[in-house]
């Protein structure tokens, strides 16, 4: 293994460790903007964090590969899909991204 990619894994899974909350739970405007008038199809959320911009994603019809390196945030993600009802559209999906990457 690559020295720098365990230390990418120990220095995300420590940064989500360490707090309740990483990022504020809020979509990125940005993706509002682009998406909510398209037509909900399939979705990829690359570094996908705690979650928020596939849930947004979820909740208005799409269905959403989300790939993070952090089992943590993925735990995170995995549990808002759940209270949000949307754990079926989403498959969170824990990669290194210099090392694999999600099929399809």
């Amino acid at each position: 293994m690559d020295i720098g990619r365990d230390q990418a894994r120990q220095f995300w899974e420590e940064r989500y460790a360490g707090a309740d909350r990483v990022w504020s739970g809020r979509v990125n405007t940005r993706l509002v903007e682009v998406a909510a008038g398209m037509t909900p199809g399939s979705a990829l959320d690359l570094g996908c964090g705690e979650g928020a911009d596939a849930l947004w994603l979820a909740e208005n019809g799409w269905h959403v590969v989300a790939v993070d390196i952090s089992e943590t945030a993925l735990q995170r993600a995995a549990a808002a899909a759940t209270e949000r009802n949307v754990l079926d559209r989403i498959d969170f999906q824990r990669h290194d991204l210099s090392e694999s990457f999600p099929d399809g």
